[in-house]
């Protein structure tokens, strides 16, 4: 399987491979160049305009969710045994999404330099980490 992406160390990018690590599959991680995203192959594939992208056997996925749901699903576990546990899951899935991911771009940018970041955004995302 390929991962696409744009930002190699980014939170959805980074989940994306610690999941897979997590769940035994193996990724070839693709840094998309920027004269590739002009290609009829790279609009085919990506019709959503977004990245991450996982190309498997079966189609391609976008969203680091989905993704990471699908790679889940591959090992089959970690999504819950029942109705309860996989509502469980979604629900700290959506906390992520909703929650963390906003202050882990910025905590992201900061340490890595793939944003530029206030001094003042960088500590208030470090005190709501903590």
């Amino acid at each position: 399987m390929k991962l696409y992406v744009d930002d190699a160390v980014s939170p959805g990018c980074s989940m994306t491979r610690a999941i897979a690590d997590l769940t035994g599959q193996k990724l070839e991680v693709v840094p998309v160049a920027a004269d590739f995203k002009k290609s009829k192959e790279w609009k085919d594939m990506n019709i959503l305009d977004q990245m991450p992208i996982l190309a498997t056997s079966e189609g391609t996925l976008q969203d680091h969710t989905a993704i990471c749901k699908y790679l889940c699903s591959l090992k089959g576990s970690h999504l819950g045994k029942n109705a309860t546990e996989r509502s469980q899951v979604d629900q700290w899935i959506s906390f992520r999404n909703c929650n963390l991911v906003k202050t882990c771009q910025i905590i992201n940018d900061g340490v890595f330099g793939t944003g530029s970041v206030k001094e003042a955004d960088f500590k208030t995302a470090n005190s709501d980490l903590k």
